[in-house]
């Protein structure tokens, strides 16, 4: 957001998937022409690092596919987060989750996704 950023410049904050990796993620803009993608809102305000065609080597069909795998694991991931709230999870769920991570972390490596 840059400095001349302020309440007057019509800002807004649009939920959109991710055109390269299938990330649900934010796209900000506002009149001055500032525009970031954030992976979360609010602090610490992650900017999305997706390198999208640019840092892949994937073809279409086989991205397409990853893309379909991950977001399958975001969902379980959510829903994992769900069933947390109020208790905590179970063993069985903490290990499923850290499982999950796992796979999410080494399906984003093959996507050519960078770690924030």
């Amino acid at each position: 957001m840059g400095a001349n950023c302020g309440w007057w410049c019509n800002s807004k904050t649009i939920p959109i998937t991710c055109k390269h990796c299938g990330d649900r993620i934010f796209w900000y803009s506002c009149d001055c022409g500032s525009s970031v993608l954030f992976d979360e809102l609010g602090p610490p305000w992650p900017k999305h690092r997706c390198r999208g065609s640019h840092g892949s080597k994937l073809s279409k069909k086989k991205a397409k596919r990853l893309q379909q795998k991950k977001r399958k694991i975001v969902d379980n991931l959510r829903f994992l987060e769900i069933l947390r709230w109020p208790d905590g999870l179970n063993k069985k769920d903490r290990k499923k989750q850290k499982k999950l991570r796992k796979r999410l972390k080494k399906l984003n490596k093959r996507m050519g996704i960078e770690q924030g």
